[in-house]
């Protein structure tokens, strides 16, 4: 699932403020609960910052991409990933169905959104 959230973040910020998916990698372990998302771009570009930067205690643009990330997948009639919604050209990963999980991440989303903005926390 983890790598799936990566993919969805990666293209929801393309989407909605122009970033390169390359600019943003991430690092995990089969198993794991987290992933750690950071910025490949040497001194960084100040993605993360406005990604978890809060407004009124709210991360907005964290919210904004949430929301970017279930239209693109749940919008989708694919059946488990395809360039518009998941797959990355260049994913080490190859974007194979064992790495995705396009209906449970699209299920985890819908109950996310349902949350009010104010109450997700980040450890």
């Amino acid at each position: 699932m983890l790598h799936t959230l990566a993919h969805g973040l990666r293209l929801a910020l393309q989407r909605t403020g122009g970033v390169d998916i390359r600019s943003l990698q991430e690092s995990f372990e089969e198993g794991d609960e987290e992933a750690f998302v950071f910025e490949s771009t040497v001194g960084g570009n100040g993605v993360t910052d406005l990604l978890f930067g809060t407004d009124d205690g709210v991360y907005t643009e964290l919210v904004e991409a949430l929301e970017v990330m279930y239209t693109n997948i749940d919008g989708c009639d694919c059946g488990s990933g395809c360039p518009e919604c998941l797959y990355q050209y260049g994913c080490s990963e190859n974007n194979k169905d064992r790495t995705f999980s396009k209906e449970g991440f699209r299920d985890l989303l819908a109950e996310v959104m349902t949350q009010d903005p104010g109450k997700i926390v980040l450890d």
